[in-house]
Formats: structure tokens, C-alpha cells, sequence
């Protein structure tokens, strides 16, 4: 709001010099003295006109500035006329009472009524040239600020996409593959083309979903292909065990990265053997038993986190983690059809 030029304060020191001589060059227009504007131009009455000038631009701009603060300066009807009532109701005040002290003091008799309804007309005009020029740049900034927010928010989606779509290629799993791939392909050729069958259809499953919730069944047979690919893998040793119930919605990916995650934190040894177990109960529970690796990597919480961002559109619930020893357990919100509908 600063940033409008009726704020800066070399428009609020000149703006009154120059409206205030055309409100004086207008008084002698309509009271036929524009033949003694030789004489009479830097007058005291000019001085006058000057000075009630300032002090109604300045009212008006006291007055705008509190109504916009609290937000009841708007671009409506209501908007509108609340400011230019009050403004109008002041602005009168301010020339009728500053009139009768010029008058009565100055020049020694009171103003009449055809004086004092000049004044008011012509300040109170003033007064509204002032209030839309302040609501004219209020909206523009509004309309301006709602179109930065809208173009942020589509930075963010398509950088939400990428994100995703980066985290749905998972290039440390896809090397690993590609890598075991080569090996398999010189000694054995059936086991390379169930490798490529297995790494095609967990790739399938992450890049092409386009639903928003998927049933629990799809995402664990998507899941049981992603445990066949890691088994393929050097030193890797998984055991799924499965006891969902059917008709539970859950978002897309979401037992994968968990279970990306554990085996990612977990020593690779054919003497490790990694058991994940999933259960229905108030929540889904993901629950792995696993030596945890040496060196960092994102912890648990960093994951729940990021799922929680994910589930916020469905649910209040959040996607918790919990560790005791080697047992890593993640607790997620249970989704249905008619928790769907709700939150949409």
C-alpha cells in the first residue's frame, strides 16, 4: 500500500498547492470574478483553499488507510460507500468549521449558506477524485498479489510434480537393476528377462498411476512386484506378510517408499533377513525388523512427514514413526469412500 504515489510525501506536499488553486480558480469562476484573478490570485483566500486542501486529502487519506486495515475498503458496493460517507461527512466538518473560523476571525462576518455549500461541494468532489484513486490501486493490488499467489501455487504443484515424478524413477533402485541386469544377462538369460518383467512392472505402477487413492489391493500386488524385484538384487532377503482387508483406499506409492525406505536402511547381508509385516487395525501398520545402516540417510520421521503431506487432502490424521531396537514401524491413516467425499 506504501508503494502508491498519493503516499509519497512529495505527492502529499505538492497535490494540495495545486488542487486547492483550482478549487479557488473555481470559486471566482462561478462567483464572476475572474477579471480581478490579477489581484486577488496570491491572496490570503488562495492561502486558504491551500491549506483546507491539505487537510482534507490528508483526512481522507487517515480515514482510507484505517478502513483498509480492516479490511473493509473493497471493490464492492459496500466497499465504496462506507469510505466515501465517512470521508464526505469529515471533509464537510473540516470546511464548514474552518470556514467559520476564517470568516469570523479574518474577515470579521460569517460566511453564508451559498459560500459554504461551494466549498463543501467542490472539497467533498476532491475527496472522492482522492478515494478512487486510493480503491483504483487497492484493487489493482489485490487483483495482483491474487495472481502472484496463483502463479506460486502453480510453481509449486509443477515442482510438487517433478518431485514426485523424480522420486517415482528412484535411479539408486533403477542402476541396481540395470547393473544386476548386465550380470544376469552373460550367465543367465531366463532370470534377466524376470528381472526386466518385474522391474517393468513396478515401473509401471509408479510412473502411469493417475488416480489420487488407489484400494489396498492394487498397491499390494504393486508392492509384492517391488519385493520380487529387490529379492532379485545381491544380498537382499524380504519376507511380505500381507493381513490387509479389501475395500481400504490408500494414496498411490505410499507402501512403496516405506518399504523403499527400510530396505535402503537396512545392511544388505543374505544373513539379514528383512521382515516387513503389514497389518489392518485402526491404521495400517508397516512394521520391518532390520539392522540399521552406518551412514546417514533420511530418517523416518523425514518420510512420515513427507507422507503426511500427502494425506492432508483426505485426512487430519498424520502418518506417524515409530522405532524401538531394530523394530521400525510406520502407522497410516485409514481411507474410505466416505472419507473421500467429505474432505472434497
Amino acid at each position: 500500500m506504501t508503494k502508491l504515489f498519493i503516499h509519497k510525501p512529495l505527492f502529499r506536499l505538492l497535490s494540495p498547492i495545486f488542487s486547492g488553486a483550482v478549487v479557488y480558480l473555481l470559486i471566482l469562476l462561478i462567483n464572476n470574478n475572474v477579471s480581478v484573478i490579477d489581484t486577488l490570485f496570491m491572496g490570503q483566500e488562495l492561502y486558504f483553499c491551500i491549506g483546507l486542501s491539505y487537510v482534507t486529502q490528508e483526512s481522507a487519506r487517515f480515514i482510507l488507510v484505517l478502513l483498509s486495515r480492516r479490511s473493509i475498503l473493497k471493490a464492492s458496493f459496500i466497499g465504496v460507500t462506507i469510505p466515501v460517507i465517512v470521508c464526505s461527512m469529515i471533509t464537510c466538518a473540516f470546511v464548514t468549521v474552518s470556514m467559520y473560523w476564517y470568516f469570523e476571525s479574518l474577515l470579521g462576518y460569517s460566511p453564508i449558506s451559498s459560500e459554504l455549500m461551494i466549498f463543501n461541494v467542490l472539497f467533498v468532489v476532491i475527496s472522492w477524485i482522492y478515494i478512487s484513486l486510493f480503491i483504483a490501486y487497492d484493487v489493482l493490488h489485490q487483483t495482483h498479489e491474487i495472481r502472484l499467489k496463483q502463479e506460486q501455487q502453480i510453481k509449486e504443484d509443477i515442482e510438487e510434480e517433478f518431485h514426485q515424478f523424480k522420486e517415482g524413477i528412484n535411479t539408486e533402485l533403477l542402476f541396481e537393476s540395470l547393473e544386476q541386469l548386465i550380470l544376469l544377462a552373460k550367465v543367465d538369460v531366463n532370470k534377466a528377462e524376470e528381472l526386466i518383467d518385474q522391474l517393468a512392472l513396478v515401473y509401471r505402477y509408479v510412473l502411469s498411476r493417475k488416480q489420487e487413492l488407489v484400494e489396498i489391493g492394487v498397491e499390494m500386488d504393486a508392492l509384492k512386484n517391488l519385493v520380487n524385484l529387490l529379492n532379485s538384487l545381491p544380498n537382499r532377503s524380504l519376507e511380505l506378510k500381507d493381513r490387509t482387508v479389501k475395500g481400504v483406499l490408500i494414496v498411490p506409492g505410499t507402501l512403496l517408499k516405506i518399504m523403499e525406505h527400510l530396505v535402503r536402511n537396512s545392511i544388505s547381508s543374505p544373513l539379514n533377513n528383512l521382515e516387513i509385516s503389514i497389518s489392518n487395525e485402526v491404521t495400517f501398520k508397516v512394521q520391518g525388523n532390520l539392522i540399521s545402516i552406518l551412514r546417514s540417510k533420511p530418517t523416518g520421521d523425514s518420510l512420515a512427514r513427507q507422507l503426511t503431506k500427502s494425506y492432508r487432502l483426505y485426512t487430519d490424521d498424520a502418518v506417524t514413526y515409530v522405532k524401538e531396537q531394530h523394530q521400525h514401524s510406520f502407522f497410516i491413516p485409514k481411507l474410505n469412500l466416505a472419507n473421500e467425499s467429505t474432505d472434497h
